[in-house]
């Protein structure tokens, strides 16, 4: 099994260092020992990863966390769910001891979180006094979200545009999001249906059908429009078509990989802005380099006098600036 899990990305992995040798040290080494002690552009306190998942469990949440408190409290009556406690704790524990801290990397848990959550409720749904009123307002926390959902994505042309940053105005977002808000609101009232009723077991069901037409409407309108503007294809393909041919092409608050790699243009990270100085005495009018937009002014001054922004694009969360040589009137 981990052979089959190992085999896809090894194989790119090797055909990209054939195309791209340069990337070598990159993609098996820095992205992989070097993100254990190095942060790069995730870091966060040991409890971030504990947050963030509390926060992308959502609508099931409180159910995990009772089943992992009855999973803890009884482990003879609970042994399944006692594992399933030993399976998601492991994980957790190394990926927030080490320095690199993304959400992505617990993806393995989830199936533990989804035992957990379905021996919560199943320890709930026939409980009394307090438990029985934890259960409803964790229905209510659980399904009020699918509406809000569905009522966002109808109402996306009032508020998408007031949206600033790199996805500032994706083309055709607006009219996709409207398009998706409906059938989520249609499901979202159907699982309300079933919560009214008490039949916990046919609003759990309800509940994961609303969320897997979400997730899949999300998939097929949203997710192609939004990650045109996370890849840096776009700008690396306008980089190849310049005309400066420099030796290096150093980045500061920038991955590098995916320039060198859609530009085919020799992009190194290096923080210092020593490198830049001296790729511009080297490079003279052939210069380029990748800034973050939020790093621009942090350059020292002589270096800012010399050069100029010749393109920029939103990539992701940062906007990212090619710098060029400026050119003397």
């Amino acid at each position: 099994m981990v052979a089959f899990a190992v085999a896809p990305v090894a194989s790119w992995a090797l055909w990209t260092i054939a195309r791209a040798p340069d990337l070598r040290a990159a993609l098996l080494v820095d992205q992989h020992l070097g993100r254990v002690v190095d942060p790069h552009s995730h870091p966060g306190s040991p409890l971030k990863p504990t947050l963030e998942l509390l926060a992308l469990w959502l609508p099931w949440t409180p159910f995990v966390l009772v089943g992992l408190l009855t999973a803890v409290r009884n482990r003879a009556s609970a042994a399944a769910a006692h594992r399933a406690w030993l399976w998601l704790a492991g994980p957790l524990l190394f990926f927030s001891a080490i320095a690199e801290k993304r959400a992505v990397y617990l993806l393995p848990i989830y199936p533990a979180a989804a035992l957990l959550a379905a021996h919560g409720l199943c320890t709930w749904s026939g409980a009394r006094g307090w438990r029985s009123a934890a259960l409803r307002a964790a229905v209510l926390l659980a399904t009020a979200p699918l509406a809000a959902v569905g009522v966002a994505g109808l109402a996306a042309p009032l508020w998408l545009p007031t949206l600033t940053g790199a996805f500032e105005s994706p083309a055709g977002l607006a009219g996709r999001a409207v398009a998706f808000g409906p059938p989520v609101l249609a499901v979202a009232l159907l699982a309300m249906r079933a919560a009214r009723r008490r039949d916990w077991l046919a609003w759990a069901r309800a509940v994961a059908r609303a969320w897997l037409v979400t997730i899949a409407l999300g998939a097929v309108l949203l997710v192609p429009v939004v990650d045109r503007e996370k890849s840096p294809r776009h700008l690396a393909a306008r980089l190849a078509g310049r005309p400066e041919q420099p030796t290096e092409i150093p980045c500061i608050g920038v991955r590098p990989e995916g320039y060198a790699f859609y530009a085919g243009r020799p992009a190194v990270a290096d923080p210092r802005a020593a490198r830049i100085a001296g790729a511009l005495a080297r490079d003279d009018a052939d210069f380029l380099a990748l800034v973050a937009a939020r790093e621009l002014l942090r350059l020292p001054t002589d270096v800012l006098r010399r050069v100029q922004v010749v393109d920029a694009q939103g990539v992701g969360s940062r906007r990212v600036l090619v710098l060029g040589r400026r050119q003397q009137p």
